[in-house]
């Protein structure tokens, strides 16, 4: 036999091969984009688009267990519109609110080949390498994994979906200590009893098509009556600088559910990304106790302190609570401030010993910043009310109308607030002259007049 006719027969072999591969399985990767809506603790609803890359075929033969198809991913974090229409990604916004500096985490992913006799469940896991979240948007997670061993009973044609997301996220500071107040926050129930974990479930966000793939069963064996599935162990594709915990997904085992008959499913418009802007909401509020205006809601309790420093000196402990309302693109807040009254022991003129039962009353709304760099700006006008004043237990003035003719301003700073677990502000402020106090008023305002007081808010979580 010639050179030539060995070469002609080997190509025929070659071609014979490929073709009876074709006949069992079509390959054909496919590349899909999913937007979904996440409940993220602390920021709400947060927008992640998830690239998705497979090499699953476009068609398997029935009753053939199909091979281990490779799933890679790209997660990014999505830019939108806040309440206010100001554009926020609420991803990044929220990891650096709390300081996080690093995420990590799992991915369990509801996915289900939908035949027209029923859905076959295939649910992915997949490990989420640490990732640094960075300075500025978007945050991208790179991962992989594969497809369980499938066995398609019947023929028909169908779709490979992906009907929602379960994140297991763990997020740390720049020392690598966990942050566990974020596990508090979350609106699911725990999927460990890890506090530092929280879990964030997804689903496709309006107008978003879940399916990644289409698929055709073709005839085959069909002495198999319901489908068995193999478990596959998910394998990340990036490799972590720092080390993250591994989670293995549960074993998947799959039953074919009878469904009325299905079409097969085409992938609906993608909702366009937002590219409004608007002018950023200013920071003024209205009155202590009036409503507050959209965004992320926070609650504390305040534990602390104000010192005078005028002829009469001594501290008054204050008590009391801040609710507060973030706009997340901003970092501006309105908060409504509420102070117990207090009775503070205090020596008047170097000498005297004075009590007064005091009130800070706030008239208007707390306002301010929290940069997650710089810290918290603050600030409230208050009134100083002195319902009684005595002196060696004698009452001097005092009243329902007893208090200083000016409202007081009252600045406050924390460089090292934190929004979840809180942190203490320092300020100063002055009093004005009194009146109202009773016929001793002109000899007790002199006392109490003054600038130069110090005041110190302990703020934690409610």
């Amino acid at each position: 036999m010639s050179l030539k006719s060995r070469k002609a027969i080997a190509v025929a072999g070659l071609a014979a091969a490929a073709l009876a591969s074709s006949s069992s399985s079509a390959l054909a990767d496919t590349d899909s984009t999913i937007k979904f809506s996440c409940d993220f603790p602390l920021v709400g609803e947060t927008l992640l688009s998830v690239n998705i890359k497979t090499n699953i075929p476009s068609s398997w033969p029935a009753g053939k267990k199909t091979d281990v198809w490779n799933i890679n991913t790209v997660t990014t974090s999505v830019t939108a519109p806040d309440q206010d229409g100001v554009l926020v990604d609420n991803a990044v916004t929220g990891l650096k609110l709390v300081k996080a500096a690093k995420v990590s985490g799992t991915a369990e992913a509801d996915s289900v080949v939908a035949l027209p006799d029923g859905e076959v469940p295939a649910a992915v896991g997949l490990d989420l390498p640490v990732t640094n979240v960075p300075a500025t948007p978007p945050l991208v997670i790179t991962a992989g994994s594969k497809t369980p061993a499938l066995t398609f009973p019947r023929p028909g044609k169908g779709t490979v979906n992906v009907n929602g997301l379960a994140l297991n996220l763990r997020a740390v500071k720049a020392d690598g200590s966990a942050i566990t107040s974020l596990s508090a926050q979350q609106t699911v129930p725990a999927s460990d009893t890890d506090p530092g974990t929280f879990d964030a479930p997804c689903v496709p966000a309006p107008g978003e098509s879940p399916v990644i793939a289409n698929i055709e069963i073709t005839g085959g064996s069909t002495a198999t009556p319901t489908a068995t599935v193999a478990p596959a162990t998910p394998t990340a594709t990036v490799a972590p600088a720092t080390p993250t915990a591994t989670v293995a997904p549960a074993t998947p085992t799959a039953t074919v559910a009878p469904k009325t008959p299905t079409p097969t499913a085409t992938a609906a418009p993608k909702t366009p990304t937002p590219t409004a802007t608007a002018t950023v909401p200013p920071t003024t509020g209205g009155n202590n106790g009036d409503p507050l205006p959209a965004g992320v809601k926070y609650g504390y309790n305040i534990a602390g302190s104000a010192t005078l420093k005028t002829l009469t000196k001594g501290s008054l402990a204050l008590s009391g609570t801040a609710d507060a309302s973030l706009a997340l693109a901003t970092g501006n807040f309105v908060a409504n401030l509420s102070l117990n009254e207090t009775t503070g022991n205090l020596v008047a003129l170097g000498f005297l010993p004075v009590s007064a039962k005091t009130q800070i009353v706030p008239l208007t709304q707390t306002t301010g910043n929290l940069d997650p760099a710089k810290g918290l700006t603050a600030s409230v006008k208050v009134r100083i009310k002195l319902p009684e004043i005595k002196a060696l237990g004698i009452p001097l003035g005092g009243g329902k109308d007893c208090q200083a003719k000016n409202p007081s301003q009252i600045n406050l700073t924390s460089p090292g607030f934190d929004a979840l677990d809180g942190g203490t502000l320092t300020g100063v402020f002055s009093i004005s002259d009194l009146t109202g106090c009773g016929f001793l008023n002109g000899i007790i305002s002199p006392l109490t007049a003054g600038s130069g007081n110090a005041i110190s808010l302990k703020l934690t979580s409610k």
